[in-house]
C-alpha cells in the first residue's frame, strides 16, 4: 500500500511539473516578440509606417541614373559620375570638353579605353537593379503596384543608357535573382521597355490620382505624383519610339502616334519636365550636382568646342547661360571651348571656358522642349502628331528659352522646318536646345539620327 502511495505522489508531481512547464512555454511565447526584438532598432511595421522600407530605395535608383547624392566635401558620386558618363557621352556629343590628360592622353577620349571607366556604367547599372529587386520585393507582399510602376519607369531609364553605350545587358531574367543573367539583344530590350511604360503608365494614370503622394519624400524627380510619372513615361515612349525609326519604322510610328493620343499626356509644360534635384518635400537626402566640382574644383570639364561653334553661329544668347567666358589670355569676352580627342596638356586648356553651374543646378532626365521636338519631327515624317511640325518645332525653341529662364530674341524663329530634308536641321536644334541635359539621353538618339 506504501508502495503505491508513492508512485501516486509521484506521478502527481510529475503532472504538476508538466502542468508548470507548460504555462512557462506559453507565458515565454506570448513575451517571444518582446524578447528577440531590438528596443534600439525600429520594428518593420515602424519602418512602413513612411513607406520607408521601399521608399529609401527610390533615392538609389534614381541616384544610378544620374549619380549627384555626394554630401558636401565627398566625391564618390561624382567620380562616378564623371568616368561613367562626363568623360564619354558628355564629350563625343561635342557638348563638353576636357582640359585633363589622363594616361598621358591615352584614355576613352582619344579611344584608348580605360576599362574601369567602361565598367562604371555597368556598376551603376547593378546598383540600379539591385534597389529595383528590393522595391519589387518589398511591393509583392503590399501589393503596391503604384510603387512598383515608378521603380519600372525608373529602372526602363537607366537600363536604356547602358544598352544605348554598349548594347546588349540583361534585362528580361534580372527579377529572377540569378547570378548569371542572359543577355538580352537591344532590339528585344526596347520592345519590353515599351512593354514595361505602357503597364506603369496606364497603371499610374488610372489610379495614381486618387492615391495621395506616399512616395513624397523619397522621389527626387517628382515629390511622389502619379500623375506625373504617368506623363513621363507616355513622354519616353515617344522618345524611344523616335530611336528606332529607321530599324521599324511601322513600330516606331505605331507607338509615336499611341503616345500623342494617350489620356496620359505629354511632358509639354517646363513645371512637367523630369528633373532630378532635391525638392522642397524630399527627406534628409544629398543632391549636388557633379559637374560643379568637375569643372571647378577638378579643373577639368569646359566647354565643347562643337557646342560652341554652333551656338555662335546662331547667335544664341543661351551661348552664356552654358559657358563662363574664358580666362585665355587675350579672349576673356569670349566662350572658348575644347575639341575633343586631342592631346591635352592641362596648364593649356584649363582657362577655357568653365560650365556656368551650381551645386543646385538640377540634372533633366526628359523636358518639355524635347516632346515638342519629337512631336515635331513625327509631324514631318506624316504621322498623326495632332498638329504641324512648325507650330511644335517653334513651341520647342520657346520652352527651351523658358526652361532656361531667358529671353527668346526677336526674329529668332527664321527657320523653314516644311518639308522632310530639314530633320537633321530640326536634330540640330533640339541638340542646341537640350544642353545640358546629362548628355547620354541624347547622344544616343543623335547617333541613331546619323544612321539615316
Amino acid at each position: 500500500m506504501k508502495k503505491n502511495k508513492t508512485i501516486y505522489i509521484k506521478n502527481f508531481q510529475r503532472k504538476i511539473l508538466l502542468l508548470f512547464s507548460v504555462i512557462m512555454l506559453f507565458s515565454c511565447t506570448k513575451k517571444y516578440a518582446d524578447y528577440n526584438t531590438d528596443p534600439y532598432k525600429a520594428t518593420l511595421e515602424q519602418q512602413d509606417a513612411d513607406n520607408y522600407i521601399s521608399g529609401k530605395n527610390f533615392p538609389s535608383m534614381i541616384n544610378a541614373v544620374t549619380p549627384a547624392a555626394d554630401p558636401i566635401g565627398k566625391t564618390d558620386y561624382v567620380n562616378s559620375y564623371q568616368i561613367a558618363f562626363n568623360l564619354a557621352a558628355d564629350c563625343f556629343s561635342g557638348f563638353m570638353g576636357q582640359a585633363g590628360d589622363w594616361g598621358a592622353n591615352t584614355n576613352n577620349l582619344t579611344y584608348g579605353f580605360n576599362l574601369s571607366w567602361v565598367n562604371e556604367q555597368f556598376n551603376l547599372t547593378g546598383k540600379l537593379i539591385a534597389a529595383w529587386k528590393n522595391i519589387k520585393d518589398i511591393t509583392d507582399i503590399t501589393k503596391d503596384s503604384l510603387q512598383f510602376s515608378v521603380a519600372q519607369i525608373i529602372k526602363v531609364t537607366g537600363i536604356i543608357r547602358a544598352t544605348d553605350s554598349y548594347g546588349p545587358v540583361p534585362y528580361s531574367t534580372i527579377s529572377s535573382g540569378t547570378f548569371t543573367p542572359a543577355y538580352d539583344s537591344q532590339a528585344d530590350i526596347y520592345y519590353s521597355a515599351f512593354s514595361d511604360l505602357v503597364e506603369a503608365r496606364d497603371l499610374l494614370f488610372k489610379f495614381g490620382g486618387a492615391a495621395g503622394t506616399p512616395l513624397k519624400q523619397y522621389d527626387l524627380i517628382y515629390e511622389g505624383d502619379y500623375l506625373k510619372w504617368a506623363k513621363y513615361a507616355n513622354s519616353l515612349i515617344l522618345r524611344l519610339a523616335m530611336r528606332i525609326v529607321y530599324v521599324d519604322p511601322a513600330k516606331a510610328r505605331q507607338y509615336a502616334e499611341e503616345a500623342v493620343n494617350n489620356p496620359a499626356g505629354l511632358i509639354t509644360d517646363p513645371i512637367e519636365s523630369a528633373i532630378h534635384s532635391l525638392k522642397p518635400g524630399n527627406g534628409a537626402f544629398n543632391y549636388n550636382n557633379p559637374l560643379l566640382t568637375l569643372t571647378e574644383n577638378y579643373m577639368e570639364t569646359r566647354a565643347g568646342a562643337s557646342m560652341q561653334s554652333i551656338l555662335s553661329g546662331y547667335k544664341d544668347p543661351r551661348l552664356n547661360v552654358y559657358f563662363a567666358n574664358a580666362t585665355l589670355p587675350g579672349h576673356t569676352s569670349e566662350v572658348i571651348g575644347v575639341r575633343s580627342g586631342i592631346n591635352v596638356t592641362r596648364s593649356l586648356y584649363q582657362p577655357f571656358s568653365q560650365l556656368k553651374v551650381s551645386s543646385a543646378t538640377p540634372l533633366p532626365w526628359l523636358q518639355s522642349s524635347e516632346v515638342y521636338f519629337l512631336l515635331s519631327e513625327g509631324a514631318l515624317r506624316g504621322w498623326n502628331m495632332k498638329g504641324n511640325a512648325k507650330d511644335y518645332y517653334e513651341s520647342g525653341i520657346r520652352n527651351s528659352f523658358a526652361e532656361n529662364k531667358i529671353a527668346m530674341p526677336a526674329n529668332y524663329l527664321q527657320y523653314n522646318v516644311s518639308d522632310r530634308q530639314n530633320i537633321l536641321i530640326m536634330l540640330t536644334q533640339d541638340i542646341v536646345y537640350l544642353f545640358p541635359l546629362p548628355t547620354l539621353f541624347q547622344y544616343s538618339g543623335m547617333i541613331l539620327q546619323s544612321l539615316k
